[in-house]
């Protein structure tokens, strides 16, 4: 069993192919690791999926049930083994717009061009930009931010704010329930 710190490292050590088991997101870098059991003590292969903030927070709420993750895991995912022929479907890109990740075997679209390069679509991207949902301005706009760094801190930017709004409000029902307390004690004391 891995260190509970690792799990994460260890999971992705694990399987060869980087994307959400459930909805095939491929952006490695925003991936978690959900604990299928609930337990995160529990880091054996089998407890862990590499599963999209979206599809995690769904499994959580069995919007996605365990069974459900633990069967297209099993389908779509070949356990990295040491000296074993070659493995399930390895990923050649992911679509710029959705961040699907097409693998090698999947029909993909062909590549959209944008200035000097050309850009990779899923074929439901693709199809999108064919009927005009998605223009190229935006695509020029999301190729030219491709390799951008995830900016964790735009998570938790107003969390300090937030915790002290509920310090305040905890801190003025404290008085407020003190004053009550005091008027009932003056009312009860009184002739």
């Amino acid at each position: 069993m891995q260190k509970a710190t690792s799990y994460r490292k260890f999971a992705l050590s694990h399987y060869l192919d980087h994307r959400c088991m459930w909805c095939g997101f491929a952006v490695e870098k925003v991936l978690e690791v959900a604990h299928l059991d609930g337990n995160r003590a529990n880091c054996k292969e089998d407890n862990l999926a590499l599963l999209c903030p979206t599809c995690h927070r769904m499994h959580d709420v069995d919007l996605i049930t365990t069974e459900e993750v633990i069967a297209r895991m099993k389908r779509l995912q070949a356990p990295r083994v040491a000296g074993v022929g070659e493995l399930h479907e390895p990923l050649i890109e992911w679509c710029i717009w959705c961040g699907f990740g097409i693998a090698e075997g999947m029909q993909a679209a062909s590549p959209v061009a944008i200035g000097e390069d050309a850009a990779c679509l899923c074929p439901t991207c693709h199809r999108r930009y064919e009927n005009g949902f998605i223009d190229r301005a935006e695509l020029q706009l999301r190729h030219k931010h491709r390799n951008q760094e995830v900016r964790w801190k735009k998570l938790s930017k107003d969390a300090g704010v937030k915790a002290g709004r509920t310090r305040r409000l905890k801190a003025a029902a404290r008085r407020a329930v003190a004053t009550r307390l005091a008027r009932r004690a003056d009312r009860e004391g009184e002739p």
